[in-house]
């Protein structure tokens, strides 16, 4: 074999124009890397791990020695085959972009590719080798390139977001990459750790079937509250220039206060439902509070902030909100409807604003503070974690005095262990590690992600508390020193939210629809018990009742009402059906009763929420 070995610094000279013709495409395809690209791509002829060589059979990619990839397929790893439809392949590195060909050209009947390549300049001097531009263009393939675990989880998430991906997601398998776990060994493990992670948070995001419909069900009886009442909507950018202050109610809080009286006349404070008491008591009155939850707890966190009489603080809330949550508070309330489902039918009806949140009502202020236009947000009292000495999980004065109490690790453990949690140790802003629990450890994760999602700049100034991934720490004496005096807040907001007419909703068509619905339901269910009733079905026939099952399915997930008050009101019990299907790699005699019963179980809940949807729905008209 005659070897034709060159230096790095020949290799990348001449392969110049093919590298920029690459990047170009890159980017025309996926520009949010056009900074971090831009920027690896002036230092990749100085220090730089990676190099290329070429022989006469091709490109390989060397690093401290070691062989990372090849464009010789005969030098490839050979593919893992799998027991179960892969429809998500989390494919490790980029190399020479041999083996995504490779899985592309398979008969891998994927949908989508998920490649994580750890290093962009890596990436970058792998575009001197040939042209990719089949593979940066392709619509199949998510890249998520030059990332850390933490930032790997963002990307996951922002991917599982899309619905049809996240019913797929049971029925994702790695590719693995010996050569580059040679060189990192932990790397991988730690990333797929995030994918599970994001695949968890996921199935949060979906929430329960019951949740749901509570949340729909307030929403109708709420329907007052939202004719009658002005929207986020005309407050969009009023706080240009207006620092944010978010507020939660943290055990650290009480290390705060002190600090946040300071900067009332300074900061836009928009704070937690749980914590609005706590900051009327010691003097503070926030401009605004926020509020999403569907359970009765916003009750008693609404009667806690009655003891101060008539407050000036606007209450921010999705009509989810118990009726007497809203009965309860004691001041004036402005509505937002939530970024999905039904409340874009609201919203064409009744326009008050859309504005879309993760899990927490913490997520919730950074989105109404981003709403308003204010171009920074520290939060404040955001601990994510447990007291590390007391182990409550609140500050004093909360509403409900018993999450205040201290407690031994032994009793929390056992309380957390009822509830199907445990408890964990994490890096803290102050402390080395801090106690915390899954469901705090969920929302950490969402902010992490959130902090991606807004046009502004977050930071943590939670004393103490758990360090939140890709959101910086800074004491809050810190940022109290640069604040200056700013105009009234409560001036603006009065001036913006003039009040019209109320206007009323017309619930004409989608009763009509729903009916139609539940009516072909109850055809379908009835074929369902039929064909499971049979005996024997032939092997052809097992597969046409299948299609026809399935493509009807198919035909209802395209009707933008069925999405709305159908699937995202049927919860995580959907989605996981979706991904039970997900599953399902032929049809045949011996498994034909097992699919059948998840497509029945499909139609059963689906069934389930149309008629309480129906039955939900307010039966006056339009005015």
């Amino acid at each position: 074999m005659n070897n034709i070995e060159t230096t790095k610094s020949e290799v990348l000279g001449k392969q110049k124009s093919l590298f920029l013709e690459n990047l170009e495409n890159f980017l025309e395809h996926h520009p949010e890397y056009r900074g971090p690209l831009f920027k690896s791509s002036r230092v990749i002829d100085i220090g730089c791990k990676s190099e290329l060589e070429v022989t006469d059979q091709g490109w390989t990619l060397i690093e401290t020695g070691k062989v990372l990839a090849t464009t010789n397929r005969n030098d490839l790893p050979p593919l893992p085959s799998f027991k179960t439809p892969a429809r998500i392949l989390l494919v490790e590195g980029f190399g020479l972009g041999e083996q995504i060909r490779q899985i592309i050209e398979s008969k891998h009947l994927f949908d989508n590719l998920v490649v994580v390549e750890p290093s962009i300049e890596r990436f970058l001097i792998a575009m001197h080798s040939k042209l990719f531009a089949d593979l940066f263009c392709n619509e199949k393939i998510y890249w998520i390139v030059g990332k850390n675990p933490d930032e790997c989880f963002v990307d996951f998430l922002q991917f599982l977001r899309v619905p049809i991906r996240a019913f797929q997601m049971s029925a994702s398998e790695v590719i693995p990459n010996p050569r580059y776990r040679e060189v990192d060994p932990s790397l991988f493990v730690t990333v797929w750790d995030e994918w599970t992670a994001a695949c968890e948070q996921i199935s949060h995001h979906f929430g329960s079937k019951e949740d749901s419909l509570r949340g729909f069900a307030n929403t109708m009886a709420n329907l007052d509250f939202v004719e009658q009442n002005p929207g986020i909507g005309a407050l969009r950018d009023a706080f240009r220039g207006y620092p944010a202050i978010v507020v939660s109610t943290g055990p650290s809080l009480s290390r705060s206060i002190e600090q946040l009286k300071m900067i009332q006349d300074r900061a836009l404070i928009i704070c937690a439902d749980s914590s609005l008491s706590i900051l009327l008591k010691n003097g503070i009155t926030p401009h605004f509070t926020a509020s999403i939850e569907r359970d009765m707890h916003t009750v008693k966190y609404f009667k806690a902030a009655s003891n101060y009489g008539a407050v000036k603080t606007r209450l921010i809330a999705y009509p989810i909100l118990q009726p007497e949550a809203l009965q309860t508070y004691p001041g004036q309330k402005v509505v937002a409807y939530r970024d999905y489902g039904y409340f874009h039918y609201l919203e064409e009806q009744v326009s008050r604003g859309i504005l879309s949140s993760s899990s927490s009502v913490a997520h919730f202020c950074c989105r109404i503070a981003a709403f308003l236009g204010c171009p920074h947000i520290y939060l404040v009292g955001q601990d994510l974690a447990y007291d590390p000495e007391l182990l409550s999980s609140h500050a004093s004065d909360v509403a409900f005095e018993e999450w205040t109490k201290p407690t031994t690790k032994e009793e929390l453990e056992a309380k957390l262990a009822k509830e199907g949690e445990q408890l964990l140790f994490v890096p803290g802003n102050i402390a080395e590690v801090v106690p915390t629990r899954t469901y705090y450890f969920i929302y950490m994760k969402e902010f992490s992600w959130e902090a991606g999602q807004l046009p502004v700049s977050v930071v943590n100034c939670t004393d103490g508390g758990a360090k939140i991934p890709n959101i910086p720490w800074k004491p809050l004496h810190e940022v109290v020193r640069g604040l200056i005096p700013l105009q009234d807040p409560f001036h603006v907001i009065d001036s913006k939210l003039k009040y019209g007419p109320p206007k009323s909703f017309d619930w004409t068509v989608i009763r009509e629809y729903l009916t139609s619905l539940n009516e072909k339901l109850t055809e379908i269910l009835g074929h369902c018990e039929a064909f499971a009733a049979e005996k024997s079905i032939p092997q052809e026939a097992a597969a046409l009742i299948v299609i026809t099952l399935r493509r009807a399915q198919n035909d209802l997930l395209t009707d933008t009402r069925f999405v709305c008050f159908i699937v995202q009101n049927a919860g995580v019990e959907f989605l996981k059906i979706e991904n039970q299907w997900a599953l399902v790699s032929e049809v045949n005699n011996r498994n034909f009763a097992e699919i059948l019963n998840v497509l029945e179980s499909w139609y059963k809940l689906v069934f389930e929420v149309s008629g309480r949807i129906l039955k939900a729905l307010p039966t006056r008209s339009a005015v």
